[in-house]
């Protein structure tokens, strides 16, 4: 959306995120390949996934994993995931320089699933970005770490109050 209509972003926060990079696009089986084996995949890798996404494993209680499976368990979330990512795959490129207004860039320091190597990447590609790495996290730095998360987030917004006078709510 940012780089598609610049003029309707003024500051953009990614968390983790890849920005449309393709390495990882073309790395996602086809999902017709994943429909019949989806449901399997989801009991067996879900859980190895959700607990690598944390640094700290013992911050993943019963309650929070069920909080994050739940929504696998919606009738139609299988066939939602699988246009996502058929979908995806059909996606022109972002032209990243066309995304001009302040950029934050939100990483852990210990994500497997979005290295800080892609944030390096994205914050050549990216004319006004800004890095901020969360210590002590991995893909989920908002859950581990909130309080930092915030405070970044909270910084690059007063930041960019000063700069061009807007309010922040």
């Amino acid at each position: 959306f940012a780089a598609t209509y610049p003029e309707m972003v003024e500051s953009l926060v990614l968390m983790a995120s890849v920005a449309g990079d393709e390495r990882y696009v073309q790395h996602m089986p086809p999902p017709a390949l994943l429909r019949p084996v989806l449901p399997l995949l989801a009991s067996l890798v879900a859980g190895r996934l959700l607990t690598a996404s944390f640094h700290d494993a013992s911050l993943l209680t019963p309650e929070l994993r069920e909080e994050y499976v739940r929504p696998a368990h919606i009738r139609g979330s299988r066939e939602g995931l699988l246009a996502m990512m058929r979908d995806s795959r059909a996606d022109p490129p972002i032209d990243r320089s066309r995304i001009t207004m302040p950029v934050l860039l939100l990483f852990a320091a210990h994500d497997r699933a979005v290295p800080l190597s892609v944030a390096q990447h994205l914050r050549e590609l990216i004319p006004h970005a800004r890095l901020v790495v969360i210590d002590r996290a991995a893909h989920l730095p908002m859950v581990e770490r909130p309080e930092e998360c915030a405070a970044a987030i909270r910084d690059f917004l007063r930041e960019y109050n000063r700069r061009t006078g807007a309010t922040i709510l």
